[in-house]
């Protein structure tokens, strides 16, 4: 019986030690909001940055990470903004197609193989990643709608360019 309690107490210290030593990597960067943003966090934006356009790796790691941080922070002023005006937890035909697109973009041959990258790099899951393209999506939606009135096309001038 001793030896399961000596054997439990060990357990126990080890793993608050554990606990303790993983913990104080972590810190806040960023508040926007109300909402934190930890260098984990921005840490793991990096890595997603970097899969969808594998020519960051060529800038220096603070750059990097300045930039997932800039993306972080604008995420989360977008959702906020998103939200007074639609419901992002509802699901949509369009964030697939785009989410498909993607993935073959990045030149992966399906989705498996682009949850596989993720996973390899310890990056967002694949829901994780509908999110983010979704809030992206009706951003862009809004932006549209709010500013169309004020969009101007001179469909000549874009066909010339084209054809030069």
């Amino acid at each position: 019986m001793k030896k399961k309690a000596i054997f439990l107490l060990i357990i126990v210290f080890f793993s608050n030690l554990w606990t303790h030593l993983a913990s104080s990597n972590i810190y806040i960067s960023v508040t926007v909001d109300n909402e934190i943003i930890t260098n984990h966090d921005i840490k793991k934006e990096s890595e997603y940055l970097k899969v969808l356009n594998p020519q960051l790796s060529q800038l220096n790691s603070n750059k990097i990470l300045k930039l997932a941080k800039n993306s972080l922070i604008n995420e989360i002023i977008k959702k906020k903004e998103i939200s007074k005006f639609i419901d992002i937890s509802k699901e949509n035909d369009f964030v697939q197609n785009y989410l498909n697109n993607l993935y073959l973009r990045l030149n992966f041959e399906n989705e498996d193989s682009f949850k596989k990258e993720l996973l390899k790099n310890n990056n967002y899951t694949l829901n994780q990643i509908k999110q983010k393209i979704k809030i992206e999506l009706f951003w862009n939606e809004l932006i549209y709608s709010k500013y169309k009135n004020q969009l101007r096309i001179d469909e000549k001038e874009l066909k010339n360019k084209i054809n030069n």
